[in-house]
């Protein structure tokens, strides 16, 4: 079972011993994971006589008590004895402290000397109690099973995939049943045997078999119930429930997979003749994390719920819903002419009674619904009874949410890709077959292959018509697509560097293309796919054109059909809702992908320009960082370019998909509720200040939505944006506009650094620079509204076309200052050229003839910066003599970072790539934008509020530009300072701090 793209260890806190750091009158100890404390002081009476005293614990949300537990106790008199209080800790508490009744008058002499705090946490977060919490969803009795792993629950997640784990139940009944029924859910598959004998197997743990064995029950003697279980990847757990109906007057009853089953970690003796030997753990409760709700299979037995075939709606049953530019230039969703909420909410578990109070709570409004199991049963078959029940249930429990259905469109029909193998992609020949996440086996969807294409989009017609004409369609405001690994439209084998899709229909989609783009007849005809051993010999940083233009050609021809394809299921939803539905993607990550040749070029998002042109897709959707500037004291990061997005007014939904203090996976995980509040006041500043709206997830495991003290947190957000927003203004021309490239096509597979230095690693050092900033494509520089930037940053933009060059050539006047980093618009089709390079910076550039090491010494205080010393690359450049050196070679005078002050305008160039926040604040500096905090902690600056968390410990100072200002705490407004454009506040590490004003 597969959750996340990445790798995950889960981590079980069975208890946490806390213990004062002193002999003091009080502790405080951490009540992140609530349970039960229990608390034993050690108080003194000095006195001389008996004395009767209040004691016991202070709970403490964040900023308030939350609640008292007291208890009294009568002294002996010159003594010191040992006192006990046992406690739930509530469910808002952020902290205890022990300590004396300030209102219970205490004698003199009377102190706690000691304590000692024992703090018994919940296991999970589905264990804090909820008075809306559900019982046994859709009638599952069962709970999830997993074997005694050696190593200790802790270890469940990190077992090797690709295992097997053995199940049994041994059982008798004194009387033949009238009917038994076996449901089985088994992550990832499994083989159910019955008194030794084969009675099925299972494929989709999705999907629970019901299996009938009436005819293997056994009456008066035992019965013996063995299940294998294979698992594939990540988490594994059984979920069976054997159902002996007895007739009306007896009712039914149940043999459920719980604390009562044997597991067994290897193959018992005899089996499946004899079961396995060691007790199971019963894990989780039917509907809850990580597999969430699952249907119950009972009612499709008698007969499976086809839809007919469908006709195209005259008027679907969907609200208008589109993309708007408010007034202050931030994209928002706009349903019904009414301004939709900010925070969206992806719901992979079912949409648990617990997290759709909480999302109530929040004021959390759009909420996406995962559909894994669209409806498409066969060739012109269809049962949309679990996308109803799916829906409906969310709405059941949030009746005011906007739902965006989420299609996953190339992982559920397997069935289909193994009836129709032709469709599939292919591997080149000789070479391993095309893997997906974590190695996982297909078959995949070629996704230009017309066949494939003409079943898919029926279906999907069928899904949406059907959503159209439902009486919950009315709530339904958009769709997100997903396909490819991870759901992300990374291609098929791209993530383990396979080269994908030698199935003829992509060389017939190449030569349609290279038709399109003018090529002659005969390289049509004479075009091929290009050989894998020759698309990793390439060396240095570039392709060889006049060994590899075919190879070079079909790089680009690959990003191009990625996003025609995406394109092509968006212009599907818009055509069959009449344009009413949003479309949202996981596309984009161009800021991400850079840093690695190899998946750059293959995953397919390389061509976001086509996307952002396209009146078909609507949202971006994308994680919040990336998994590389998440932890604690980090600042974060974007993975897409979000003012290209808002600039073409679509909508960028970053995907805070962060592991609490709750989760099972340590992916940078938090410690404590007050890291998880941390952690997402930086994603909320993060998303104000790139024009994104934030988007929860909890991976299928409830550790952000369910703990109600973190959702009391998000709902502070909508608040704090609407009273600001008509202060900000989002593009303005205080703010640095930093410019990045789509050039995967010339990209080789050797010598990543420049490429992770310029894009990747320098979005960090742009937060901490304390300046304000915004990404955009180079396929955006003509857009007139760049013209008001006066300050541009120049990345890795190697290929500018003429009508590029024009604009850049535009900028320079009415005082700008363009800083121009390593080598933007210096591809000549050819190699890098420093002819190129002079003549969009203005300045006499020299190429090194065999590269060199890309470290500079930046003169102001000697600090160097760069690439890693010792690391050269094949390709560098020395800029010459400038109006001002400001950095050179380390050891030497060579120039490395000039500046030349034109009379309309200033250019600075860095041949050195990864520029620092000092740096950077020097040349923003001087180029007249304003800088709002001088040192190096994560900044979030815009117009109207300010967000920082902190790297250090310290007092942090804070510059406003403009005029005087009333400045206020964003979450509880009270007012910190007047009449100023300076402040400064004591700041401690890791934690986030949102000021506004007026």
């Amino acid at each position: 079972m597969n959750f996340a793209p990445f790798p995950t260890v889960p981590v079980l806190l069975l208890l946490c011993l806390f213990t004062s750091r002193a002999a003091t009158a009080q502790s405080s100890f951490d009540t992140s994971f609530l349970g039960r404390c229990r608390v034993t002081a050690t108080i003194g009476n000095e006195s001389l006589r008996p004395a009767a005293v209040k004691w016991g614990v202070v709970f403490q949300g964040e900023n308030s008590e939350v609640a008292r537990v007291w208890t009294s106790s009568t002294l002996p008199p010159q003594s010191r004895n040992e006192y006990v209080l046992e406690a739930e800790i509530p469910a808002l508490a952020w902290s205890g402290e022990v300590g004396l009744d300030p209102e219970y008058p205490v004698p003199p002499g009377i102190q706690i000397v000691s304590n000692k705090v024992e703090s018994t946490p919940l296991k999970s977060v589905w264990d804090i109690p909820m008075n809306t919490a559900n019982g046994p969803v859709d009638g599952w009795s069962a709970k999830w099973i997993v074997a005694n792993e050696s190593k200790g629950l802790e270890h469940y997640n990190g077992i090797a995939d690709k295992s097997f784990r053995y199940f049994s139940r041994e059982f008798t009944v004194e009387e033949k049943p009238g009917q038994a029924l076996l449901l089985v859910s088994a992550d990832d598959s499994a083989k159910v045997w019955m008194n030794g004998r084969l009675i099925g197997e299972t494929a989709q743990w999705q999907v629970p078999k019901c299996l009938d064995v009436t005819s293997q029950i056994q009456v008066g003697k035992p019965n013996l119930l063995c299940i294998e279980l294979y698992n594939e990847n990540a988490y594994y757990g059984l979920l069976a429930e054997l159902r002996l109906v007895h007739g009306s007057d007896k009712g039914e009853a149940r043999v459920v997979t719980d604390a009562a089953w044997l597991a067994d970690i290897r193959k018992p003796d005899g089996w499946p003749g004899r079961g396995a030997t060691q007790p199971a753990i019963a894990f989780a409760s039917a509907g809850g994390a990580p597999w969430g709700t699952l249907p119950d299979p009972m009612p499709a037995q008698a007969g499976t719920s086809r839809a007919p075939m469908l006709a195209p709606l005259a008027q679907p049953n969907f609200p208008e819903a589109r993309v708007v530019t408010e007034k202050n230039g931030r994209p928002r969703i706009q349903v019904n002419g009414q301004t939709a909420g900010l925070v969206q909410y992806l719901d992979f578990q079912g949409s648990d009674s617990r997290v759709a109070a909480n999302l109530k709570t929040s004021n959390v409004q759009i909420v996406q619904v995962g559909l894994d199991n669209f409806g498409w049963q066969g060739e012109g078959a269809y049962d949309f009874s679990e996308v109803d029940r799916r829906l409906r249930r969310v709405l059941k429990q949030h009746p005011k949410a906007w739902l965006i259905p989420v299609i996953e469109i190339g992982t559920v029909t397997g069935w289909w890709l193994r009836k129709h193998p032709e469709a599939a992609a292919l591997a080149p020949p000789g070479e391993p077959e095309l893997t997906a996440y974590k190695g996982a086996k297909g078959p995949f969807p070629c996704y230009v292959h017309p066949l494939w294409r003409q079943a898919v989009e029926e279906a999907y017609c069928q899904l949406l018509r059907h959503l159209g004409s439902a009486d919950y369609g009315q709530r339904i405001i958009g769709v997100k697509h997903s396909n490819g690994i991870s759901n992300e439209w990374f291609y098929w084998g791209s993530q383990s560097r396979q080269f994908p899709d030698y199935n003829p229909a992509m060389l017939k989609a190449y030569q349609e293309w290279l038709r399109k783009e003018g090529a002659a007849v005969r390289e049509i005809e004479e075009a091929r796919l290009p050989d894998p051993q020759a698309w990793r010999r390439d060396k240095g940083f570039f392709r060889d054109p006049a060994e590899s233009s075919e190879t070079i050609r079909y790089a680009r021809f690959w990003q191009e059909m990625v996003a025609d394809t995406v394109d092509w299921w968006a212009g599907i939803a818009k055509r069959e809702s009449q344009g009413r539905l949003l479309v949202g993607n996981y596309y984009g990550y161009t800021l991400h992908l850079a840093e690695d040749p190899h998946f750059g070029q293959l995953a397919g998002h390389m061509a976001m320009s086509k996307l952002l042109r396209s009146p078909n897709v609507d949202i971006f959707y994308a994680p919040s960082d990336g998994y590389v500037y998440r932890k604690i004291g980090e600042p974060g990061g974007l993975m897409v370019p979000s003012g290209s997005i808002a600039l073409h007014g679509k909508l960028y939904a970053s995907e805070a998909d962060f592991r609490t203090h709750w989760s099972m996976q340590d992916v940078a995980r938090t410690k404590s509720i007050a890291e998880d509040v941390a952690i997402f006041r930086r994603e909320f500043a993060l998303s104000f200040v790139t024009g994104a709206a934030p988007q929860l997830l909890d991976f299928s495991q409830g550790y952000q939505t369910m703990d109600e003290r973190l959702m009391r947190e998000i709902g502070r957000f909508q608040p704090i944006y609407d009273k600001v927003k008509d202060q900000e203004v989002f593009f303005d021309s205080s703010e640095l506009a930093v410019i990045t490239g789509e050039e995967a096509e010339v990209q080789s597979l050797e010598n990543p650094p420049v490429f992770g230095a310029l894009v990747s690693a320098q979005r960090p050092e742009l937060f901490r620079a304390g300046i304000r900033h915004q990404y955009f494509l180079s396929s955006d520089i003509a857009n007139p509204a760049l013209r008001r930037f006066r300050c541009f940053l120049f990345l890795n933009c190697w290929k500018l076309d003429d009508k590029q060059r024009e604009a850049v050539e535009a900028l320079k006047s009415g005082g700008r200052t363009l800083i121009f980093v390593y080598a933007p618009g210096a591809w000549d089709g050819k190699c890098l050229s420093a002819d190129l390079l002079s003549h969009l910076t203005g300045l006499p550039i020299t190429r090194l003839p065999d590269g060199g090491e890309l470290r500079a010494k930046w003169l102001a205080d000697g600090h160097e910066f760069g690439l890693s010393a010792g690391k050269p690359v094949p390709v560098a450049f020395l800029p010459g003599q400038g109006d001002e050196v400001l950095a050179t070679r380390p050891g030497n005078a060579e120039p490395m970072l000039v500046r030349h002050k034109f009379k309309r305008w200033t250019a600075v160039y860095s041949a050195v790539p990864h520029l620092t926040p000092k740096v950077l604040r020097e040349l923003a500096r001087e180029a007249g934008l304003p800088i709002y905090c001088e040192t190096d902690d994560a900044s979030y600056p815009s117009s109207a509020l300010f967000g920082l968390h902190a790297k250090t410990d310290g007092t942090k100072s804070i510059t406003l530009p403009g005029q005087k200002r009333r400045i206020y705490n964003a979450v509880t407004g009270e007012t910190l300072a007047t009449d100023t454009r300076r402040f400064s506040f004591p700041a401690t590490a890791g934690q986030t701090y949102l000021f506004g004003w007026d």
